[in-house]
């Protein structure tokens, strides 16, 4: 599956979330999402799936979450994203240690004001969270919990804990 050059506002295709829910190898590319009355891009289940290049405003949710399926995820993908105003978590990936991730990598991201934490990850093993920079976190700018080999390098984190909007 591959979305790509698309311009959402609202509740975009799934009626909740600009665009929820990822089949196998699928490639989300280069989509703006303004405006989302929950998430901006969501799954419970993600395996080989690249998320790049996409523009997330003001989002009532998370911007980009992976998490909360009912079997584990492998092998995501999410690079050189802006999420911009978030009612909750910019990047989260994980929900819990009977439903974890594996070989998830996120780099080259821009997470700003954010009511929760800029980048949580939770549960699973192999994770490299590189060279993101995260700003006006509510909480945390990285929070990283329940994982075997995690790699967290390069990252640029200004005033987390500090957002206008509360968690």
């Amino acid at each position: 599956c591959v979305v790509a050059y698309n311009y959402f506002e609202g509740n975009g295709v799934s009626g909740q979330d600009a665009f929820a829910g990822l089949p196998k190898r699928s490639v989300i590319y280069s989509n703006w999402i303004v405006n989302s009355n929950w998430g901006g891009i969501t799954s419970g289940v993600a395996t080989d799936v690249v998320i790049s290049k996409n523009v997330i405003v003001n989002s009532s949710g998370s911007g980009i979450s992976i998490d909360a399926g009912t079997l584990p995820s492998y092998r995501v993908i999410i690079t050189n994203n802006v999420i911009i105003d978030t009612g909750n978590y910019g990047i989260r990936v994980g929900w819990s240690m009977n439903v974890p991730v594996y070989d998830v990598i996120i780099a080259g991201n821009v997470v700003k004001d954010t009511a929760g934490t800029g980048i949580v990850a939770l549960y699973g093993r192999n994770i490299q969270i590189v060279n993101n920079r995260i700003e006006n976190a509510g909480a945390n700018g990285i929070a990283v919990r329940g994982f075997d080999h995690a790699v967290i390098i390069g990252n640029v984190v200004i005033n987390p804990n500090n957002s206008s909007k509360t968690d």
